[in-house]
């Protein structure tokens, strides 16, 4: 009512130890000494706390031949361990990251494993945004109550973001640059998404740990698996290059690790095998790299001396 109103400040000296509930009565009296009903007031106390978003500084190697390589980045949470009740149960986050869109590409972003096998079943709400300088992400563990709360202890990586390296690359010296978290006026999309944790329905700024990537050129040779002629195409002629080549018939191979189709590591009869119930039977496609060129992800003695379907590239 008008006039009754009044302000006061209560002698309450609450300090959890922990995120929790306290319910407490307050009554108010007015001036003609008549009480008014008790009022219950329920206070959620929430200590600050500290989280940690990290991306781990690495080596990427890619081929001066064709300087496109594929690397996946896993950006981690970690909760500090001198928080109140650590480890607290979060709800969900939102993070971002920029590039350099000279350097680098983000072709896709998945949860890790980890982050499911955390939440204990699937993800309610997974949702990202990919910008030609960066990407966002928004993850809240479940949508229907009761909501599930994951505890991060430590740093769990949180998502699968899958980067390619730019053609700019090609014959440069080594590069240095950095995978960055949106800050402030840095932030990504619209309306910006911005890197924090929820605990109980409250956010949380994490300390932002950005990732340094040394993009460095390596002399292997990008190629094809399959591709034994070295024309750009899979075809029955790579299987009668590498039939010829093994059995002594004149065949030439340059690329001895691009006729290796079932990646063995050597050259037999189950390599053309492989390559005809791939094309004609519906069998397992060759062992990458397949279908881009790439380096070998299983280094062995066959080797690679030159792959002409894949150039030095050029934007």
């Amino acid at each position: 009512m008008p006039g009754s109103s009044s302000t006061f400040t209560s002698d309450l000296n609450l300090v959890p130890e922990c995120v929790g509930q306290f319910t407490y009565g307050v009554r108010a009296t007015c001036a003609n000494l008549a009480a008014t009903p008790e009022l219950t007031c329920v206070l959620e106390m929430i200590p600050a706390l500290e989280f940690t978003f990290g991306i781990a500084d690495r080596v990427v190697e890619y081929p001066a031949n064709w300087s496109v390589a594929d690397f996946v980045v896993r950006p981690t949470i970690a909760e500090s361990a001198g928080n109140p009740c650590f480890p607290n149960p979060t709800l969900g986050f939102s993070m971002g990251v920029r590039h350099d869109p000279a350097l680098l590409e983000t072709l896709s972003i998945a949860p890790t494993p980890e982050l499911a096998q955390a939440v204990g079943g699937g993800i309610d709400f997974f949702s990202h945004d990919i910008f030609p300088d960066g990407w966002t992400l928004g993850v809240l563990y479940s949508i229907d109550l009761p909501l599930i709360s994951v505890p991060i202890a430590s740093g769990l990586p949180v998502a699968e973001v899958a980067y390619r390296t730019s053609c700019v690359l090609s014959g440069q010296p080594p590069s240095l640059t950095t995978l960055e978290f949106t800050t402030g006026g840095n932030d990504l999309g619209a309306p910006p998404v911005g890197n924090l944790v929820v605990v109980a329905g409250v956010e949380f700024a994490p300390i932002l740990i950005a990732g340094t990537l040394d993009l460095t050129p390596v002399p292997e040779v990008a190629f094809v698996r399959g591709d034994c002629n070295s024309n750009g195409d899979l075809s029955i002629t790579d299987v009668v290059t590498t039939l010829n080549f093994i059995f002594g018939n004149g065949g030439i191979a340059n690329c001895l690790d691009a006729c290796d189709a079932n990646d063995s590591g050597s050259l037999n009869l189950a390599d053309p095998i492989h390559c005809l119930t791939f094309m004609f039977a519906a069998g397992p496609e060759p062992s990458g790299p397949y279908p881009l060129c790439g380096l070998d992800p299983t280094p062995d003695s066959l080797g690679c001396a030159a792959f002409t379907a894949c150039p030095s590239c050029q934007n």
